[in-house]
């Protein structure tokens, strides 16, 4: 799926940077084929990063804590 996206991003390239600019093709091209390598050679992983101003509201985190509302 990666490598088709990879084809029709490129395809589309001029009308893309008309749109968004250079930045934003430098920025979806490492993101395009980072991932693509990283699933060819088995080494994708996904982190999620919480991060907090006041230690003291530092509650235990599971999934559904994530989708509450802190104060």
């Amino acid at each position: 799926t990666l490598d088709e996206w990879i084809k029709r991003f490129e395809s589309n390239i001029d009308k893309i940077k008309a749109m968004f600019g250079q930045k934003f093709i430098n920025m979806w091209r490492l993101y395009l084929n980072g991932a693509a390598a990283g699933f060819k050679f088995g080494e994708t992983n996904v982190y999620q990063i919480l991060f907090l101003r006041n230690l003291e509201k530092l509650t235990p985190c599971y999934r559904e804590d994530i989708y509450k509302n802190w104060e």
